[in-house]
């Protein structure tokens, strides 16, 4: 079960993230802040 909700949310991602930035671009005067975005890197 944990695995299948760890898949959506990795599937889920880069389509969120790309509406993040369509709605900022639709919206000119906003700014998009992402906080500590490393916390999300894998270790290499």
């Amino acid at each position: 079960m944990g695995s299948e909700l760890i898949q959506k949310y990795l599937e889920d991602g880069p389509k969120l993230v790309r509406e993040l930035f369509y709605g900022a671009e639709e919206h000119a005067s906003s700014i998009v802040f992402i906080d500590e975005i490393d916390a999300n890197e894998t270790k290499r």
